[in-house]
Parts: structure tokens; C-alpha cells; sequence
């Protein structure tokens, strides 16, 4: 099934800026929340919070450099729909105890480097070369926006909410566009 407003490439870019969005909206909630969380509920010393807040980007260096290949050479649609699903698992499993939060902050280093370029070399397959930029440098605005708003809200959320309600706003802003993204044709025609 595909949603008729899927049919211009416009919009299937745009589709994936939202997307990209509450993406790195997600990725922003976690941030002001993921050090006090550690150090009230598990009892975690501040030099050890800054090891589980870099386990994140660890996980997605160690793939990011398969990553752009399988993009190129497997599917980029399918690493942008993988790349959601395990940051989806990750606001799941940080509610867990310390070693599945752990799980967690590696699932949504592996999202993200799935995600990110292969949604990257989906928006430029979309976007008509006379766009192309216009597409590349509002999507790149709208990735700073969602993390800056991620950020804000999350200690916001945090305060009047708790820490669940962040984790559980994560879930959401990642599993939300799972259907969208499986509408999606796949770009990649020649691998």
C-alpha cells in the first residue's frame, strides 16, 4: 500500500526530513536526562556516566564504515527502517536495569549509523538534481532542530514527567514513522 502524496519525489523527501526529525529528536531527549538517570537510580559516579553516554557513539563508529557500504551495495530503505527499529528497541530497553539500559544506549549507536546514511543517500536519490541542495541543507537544519528541541524537551519532560516519560517519548518518536518508512520505494536500483 502507498499513500497517493508518496507519488512526488518532494514529498517522499520531505517525508524522510520529518522522519530524520523525530530521529534526532529522539537522540536529543536522552541527553539531559541519560546522566542524572544513571546517577540516581543506578548510583553511578559522574566519571563512569561519561563511558555509558559515549557507548553510543562507540557502537555506531564501530559500524558506521559498513554502513554507507551496504547502503550501496544492499538496500538504503531497509538501513533507514532497521535504523529506526533499534532506536525504537533502545527507548524500550532504557527502561530496563543498568545492563540492558547499557543494550540500549548500543542499540541506539547502531540506529543511528544505519540510519543516518542511508536516509542521506535516500534523500538525494528523491530529490530532483535541481533540488538537491535545497533538499540536503534543509534536512541538515531540520537534524540540528530536532536534536536542540530533543534536548530542550527532554529535560523539560523529565522535570515535570520523570525519566520514564522521556524513555517512553523516545519509543514513540522513533516507532512513529516505521510504517511511513516501509510505504517507501527503495532507491537503490543498481547495487
Amino acid at each position: 500500500m502507498r499513500l497517493p502524496i508518496l507519488n512526488s519525489p518532494m514529498s517522499r523527501v520531505w517525508l524522510l526530513h520529518i522522519c530524520s526529525f523525530f530521529f534526532f529528536f529522539g537522540f536529543g531527549l536522552i541527553i539531559p536526562v541519560l546522566p542524572i538517570h544513571l546517577t540516581e537510580a543506578f548510583g553511578i559516579n559522574i566519571s563512569w556516566v561519561g563511558w555509558v553516554v559515549a557507548l553510543m557513539p562507540f557502537a555506531g563508529i564501530i559500524v558506521r564504515p559498513w554502513s554507507g557500504w551496504l547502503a550501496d551495495a544492499w538496500s538504503r530503505k531497509w538501513l533507514v527502517f532497521i535504523g529506526l527499529c533499534l532506536s525504537t528497541i533502545a527507548g524500550i530497553l532504557y527502561f530496563g536495569n543498568f545492563q540492558v539500559l547499557l543494550a540500549g544506549r548500543v542499540f541506539q549507536g547502531l540506529g543511528i549509523a544505519l540510519f543516518a546514511p542511508a536516509a542521506i543517500a535516500m534523500t538525494s536519490d528523491f530529490a530532483p538534481p535541481n533540488r538537491l541542495t535545497e533538499a540536503m541543507s534543509t534536512r541538515s537544519l531540520l537534524l540540528g532542530i530536532g536534536v536542540m528541541l530533543g534536548t530542550a524537551f527532554g529535560g523539560f519532560i523529565g522535570d515535570i514527567f520523570g525519566v520514564k516519560a522521556v524513555f517512553l517519548l523516545i519509543t514513540i518518536s522513533q516507532a512513529l514513522f516505521l510504517p511511513f518508512v516501509w510505504m517507501l520505494p527503495e532507491t537503490l536500483t543498481d547495487p
